[in-house]
């Protein structure tokens, strides 16, 4: 969904958002993993949000977003197909710690390397945003 005038303020909150998530993933790992995973891939949702907004771009659902990361960085050139799919296997694990229905354990060591993905995926963002301002 395109939005016509986007605000310049919400890449910003969405980026303040994806501090907070990936801050608590990181306090959560430990003790609850599976709620860590949640967090880690909502830092990541976040930081994916604001780029697409710098393109006018709003997405009503998750899948949504990760069509229009494949539209408007994969296939520009402007992020890698790993990233998306870092996004994706957050997405995934997620679902394994939220639902019971995709229900399964959640080791510590998969909460790690969930916020390590999160963390990496926002850095990314952060560093394609200044080069757009840059331009």
């Amino acid at each position: 969904m395109r939005e016509q005038n986007p605000d310049p303020t919400y890449t910003a909150h969405c980026l303040a958002l994806a501090d907070r998530a990936l801050a608590a993933a990181r306090k959560l790992e430990a003790e609850y993993p599976e709620s860590a995973v949640g967090r880690a891939y909502y830092a990541a949702f976040y930081a994916a949000e604001a780029a697409l907004w710098t393109k006018g771009v709003y997405c009503r659902t998750h899948r949504g977003l990760a069509a229009a990361l494949r539209e408007h960085f994969v296939q520009t050139g402007l992020l890698t197909p790993n990233h998306l799919q870092n996004v994706q296997n957050l997405f995934q694990l997620r679902m394994a710690g939220d639902y019971p229905r995709f229900r399964r354990e959640i080791a510590v060591q998969e909460a790690h390397e969930a916020a390590q993905m999160a963390e990496q995926f926002i850095a990314e963002v952060r560093t394609l945003m200044n080069k757009e301002e840059g331009k």
